[in-house]
Formats: C-alpha cells, structure tokens, sequence
C-alpha cells in the first residue's frame, strides 16, 4: 500500500491579484508490506492556477493536494517511483549486505 506524506507546500505570498498560491510540494512515498516500510521524497513544483480555477489555501484539503501531486507526475515518473519503492522493499526482505559493528 503506497501513503502519501506531504512533508511542506510552499506558496507565494502574493501573484497577481491570488495570495498564498502554492507551487511547490515537498513529499515522501512509503510503500509497507508486512513488516517493512520503503520510501522515496522530493519535491515537485505545481502550474500557476487561473484565477477562475484558484481554490484558496484554507480550502486546499490534503487530499485535494495529493490529487495535484500525482496529476504532475508523468506515468513513466510513478512507475519508476513505485519500482524503487519494491526494489527497497526487496532488498530488506532479502539483505545483500549486513552492518557490522567491530569494536
């Protein structure tokens, strides 16, 4: 199961006659399966909105953000999330390498 986490948005103070327009979304992507937890963070910029479209910040749900988040991907970008985020859980189902601690 993938979970969005929006770690900080960021928005302009004024643009035109819009206040607080946000245009960038900082974000982590977990993926859990059983006992263990992947994720991947970034961030992405976000389209200036037209006015007619402008939907204020004390309005902007964080669900309604995630749809804006994933809207801005291309399809190829998730999948090659997602492949990083089964590769990671991968590899901790199935170590490769282990932490030694020599004293």
């Amino acid at each position: 199961m993938n979970n969005w986490i929006i770690s900080s948005v960021k928005a302009k103070v004024q643009e035109g006659d819009l206040q607080n327009v946000i245009h960038t979304v900082h974000w982590r992507l977990q993926k859990t399966d059983g006992e263990f937890t992947s994720d991947v963070y970034g961030s992405k910029s976000l389209p200036a909105p037209s006015p007619e479209s402008f939907i204020p910040s004390d309005e902007v749900t964080k669900d309604l953000l995630i749809s804006w988040l994933e809207a801005s991907f291309e399809a190829e970008e998730l999948e090659s999330l997602n492949t990083n985020l089964d590769n990671q859980l991968e590899l901790k189902k199935n170590p490769t390498e282990v932490d030694l601690i020599i004293e």
